[in-house]
């Protein structure tokens, strides 16, 4: 679940023009790279013990540190724990976003599918909301491009402030 809906289906994909697009030494590409080689380190050094010679191809594939075993992804150290201050608050926000993307995302595939866009970067959301649900999203808009993978997004207040699917 992990790897496919919160790395590939989200994070991957969002990330993927400040990847692509960005100039090499931006700070935004920067720490994406960061946070993957982190996730990815991991990662490998988890699955180790269950698909040795997988994680070992990653392994060796990969940059290390002097301190490191280069050759034998299991001879080092697992990953240490990260306190991640994640209360209910946070959570419910990224609940929110994701929310907000599926909904979307649903009404630029159907843009596609009639050939009214070709790439999602082609479109310029108007997000009708009311209620917590504009306030929410107005007070995240200038993230929402990036979250959305749009050119542009404006948030509008009308309609009932509910998720439609």
């Amino acid at each position: 679940n992990f790897c496919v809906v919160d790395m590939s289906n989200f994070y991957l994909d969002v990330l993927k023009d400040r990847l692509y697009v960005e100039k090499a030494d931006s700070d935004g590409r920067r720490a994406a790279q960061t946070v993957m080689f982190i996730i990815l380190d991991g990662m490998t050094k988890m699955i180790a013990p269950i698909l040795a010679f997988t994680s070992n191809e990653i392994w060796t594939s990969m940059p290390h540190l002097d301190s490191e075993n280069k050759d034998y992804v299991i001879l080092n150290d697992m990953p240490k724990p990260v306190e991640v201050d994640a209360d209910d608050e946070f959570m419910a926000k990224w609940d929110k976003i994701h929310l907000i993307r599926n909904d979307v995302k649903k009404a630029l595939e159907a843009a596609r599918k009639s050939k009214v866009i070709g790439s999602s970067l082609d479109a310029k959301v108007e997000l009708f909301c009311g209620g917590t649900v504009y306030d929410f999203a107005e007070s995240i808009k200038d993230a929402l491009p990036e979250l959305l993978i749009v050119s542009q997004v404006d948030v509008v207040k009308g309609g009932t402030g509910e998720f439609t699917g």
